[in-house]
């Protein structure tokens, strides 16, 4: 109840809702090795987007849920507080899914993903954020969201402020993608825009032979 009010939302309804949740997975086992505290904000998190609010974040649930909501509470025993870990409670949830303890439906579209980003919040204005959204409706050949989010927010922001040192391992970061899946996106938004790619042949450049002929003639003259 109080991380829900901590994050704005109804404490009764949300509070009740999460707290189903909460014993539904530690009656499963999950809060071993993990925590309580970990646990609690999986199940909030659940609670809140399975009631349709999908510009909420785990990592934003994470940071609100504090030893500070209950180190007032006189004779509290609770030692499992601490920074929780957002892509551990990103496992606990796919885990939790596949158990099949929790539904998890929640449907958040490119543009809600990247104005949930800090990235976001740090360097781009409306008019970055709807360059983004324009490039993302242009690549229907990657399925997931984040993928695409931070695709196109990478290259909207370089296609801005090409001056701005922003890494891909940023990006990555951010947006809690591998950076092999990042430069694949990239690659494939890129060809959606502008058509693929064209294969380097050896064969066609002016002085050069290709490594077969060249290993070939090796093999010959041995």
């Amino acid at each position: 109840e109080k991380l829900a009010a901590k994050l704005g939302f109804d404490w009764i309804n949300y509070g009740n809702l999460a707290f189903t949740i909460f014993n539904r997975l530690t009656e499963a086992g999950l809060a071993v090795g993990r925590g309580i505290a970990l646990v609690e904000a999986v199940s909030m998190y659940v609670a809140l987007t399975n009631k349709g609010n999908t510009r909420i974040t785990l990592r934003e649930v994470c940071d609100a849920h504090r030893f500070s909501l209950i180190q007032a509470e006189p004779g509290h025993s609770r030692m499992d507080w601490g920074e929780l870990n957002s892509t551990h409670a990103e496992r606990l949830l796919r885990k939790a899914v596949k158990m099949g303890l929790v539904d998890y439906n929640p449907v958040k579209s490119v543009e809600v993903v990247i104005r949930n980003s800090d990235t976001a919040k740090e360097h781009m204005d409306e008019e970055i954020i709807a360059r983004a959204i324009e490039i993302s409706e242009l690549n229907k050949t990657i399925s997931r969201t984040k993928n695409i989010a931070a695709a196109v927010t990478y290259m909207a922001i370089k296609e801005a402020k090409p001056s701005l040192k922003l890494t891909q391992k940023q990006i990555s970061k951010d947006f809690g993608v591998a950076e092999r899946s990042l430069r694949h996106s990239i690659k494939a938004t890129k060809e959606a825009m502008f058509g693929p790619t064209p294969k380097r042949n050896p064969s066609q450049e002016t002085g050069q032979m290709p490594g077969s002929y060249v290993r070939l003639l090796r093999d010959i003259r041995s």
